[in-house]
């Protein structure tokens, strides 16, 4: 397998993992310690518990979507 195909597969897991919108699914993605970096700053992830409060409510919004 290629680096490209690799990257390929694992960015399509991902996908797939995140539309579940399950944080849990999405958590084998995350190799924590993690930082999320975003407009607001960085976010420090140490912990699987930690991408909850996060990663939650933008799930949650999103399910409210059509």
């Amino acid at each position: 397998m290629t680096d490209e195909t690799a990257i390929r597969k694992t960015l399509d897991g991902y996908y797939r993992a995140f539309s579940t919108l399950s944080v849990q699914a999405i958590l084998p993605y995350l190799h924590q310690p993690a930082l999320l970096v975003g407009p607001l700053g960085a976010i420090p992830l140490p912990t699987p518990s930690a991408v909850e409060p996060i990663f939650g409510p933008v799930m949650e919004s999103l399910r409210g979507r059509p």
